[in-house]
């Protein structure tokens, strides 16, 4: 349930993956910078995001959801039309990896990176561009031009993301629409803990702040 409040709003963001990591940190900078917010993610501490970011004045809804699956997706979109507010801006954060050397990893997991970084980002933003105002943001990753072995499907779904980005940039400017990609490196997010890859060389090493 959202708040009410009296301060004027800077405009409406959609923000996935906003449970934790670098979502989180760009929910809230939307917040700070006077944006109200609806944020999506796979886990219910979104909901304590939610209540975190409605100190700041802005009025936050949230909504715990599998943004891997149609029915996700179509669920999240129903759940923002229902505010009934215009998108200013649209933060496509949400995204898995899954550690391991491609032809010893469970198909199903593989596959899961995909439909979550892939079929899920492109399914999302398809629905919620097409009444979007003003900018749009899609995280990808130094990765999308760095081919990493023993997570072979994530680099490869990044890599996607960012062609993605560069054509949706050039399709969309005459609309006054304008499209970013953030291509972050390693960061201290619980990526790597959800993909298994704790006793990797990446997941070991020094990992810059989400924040940044």
């Amino acid at each position: 349930m959202s708040l009410q409040h009296d301060r004027p709003s800077q405009g409406f963001a959609v923000v996935t993956g906003a449970s934790s990591g670098i979502g989180k940190e760009l929910a809230k900078r939307a917040a700070a910078a006077g944006f109200d917010l609806v944020l999506a993610a796979d886990e219910p501490r979104i909901h304590d995001v939610a209540v975190e970011l409605r100190q700041t004045g802005s009025i936050v809804d949230a909504m715990c959801v599998d943004l891997s699956t149609t029915q996700g997706v179509d669920d999240f979109v129903h759940f923002v039309e229902d505010l009934d507010r215009p998108v200013d801006l649209l933060i496509a954060n949400a995204g898995i990896d899954h550690g391991g050397a491609f032809v010893e990893t469970d198909l199903s997991q593989t596959l899961a990176v995909i439909d979550t970084n892939i079929r899920g980002s492109v399914s999302l933003i398809h629905q919620i561009a097409q009444r979007m105002g003003a900018r749009g943001v899609v995280t990808a990753s130094i990765v999308s031009v760095l081919p990493g072995p023993f997570h072979a499907t994530y680099c490869a779904s990044k890599a996607f993301l960012y062609s993605f980005s560069q054509a949706l940039r050039y399709e969309m400017k005459e609309k006054g629409v304008s499209v970013t990609c953030l291509m972050p490196g390693v960061t201290e997010t619980g990526v790597y803990e959800r993909a298994g890859m704790q006793d990797t060389w990446v997941g070991r090493s020094r990992k810059a702040d989400p924040a940044l």
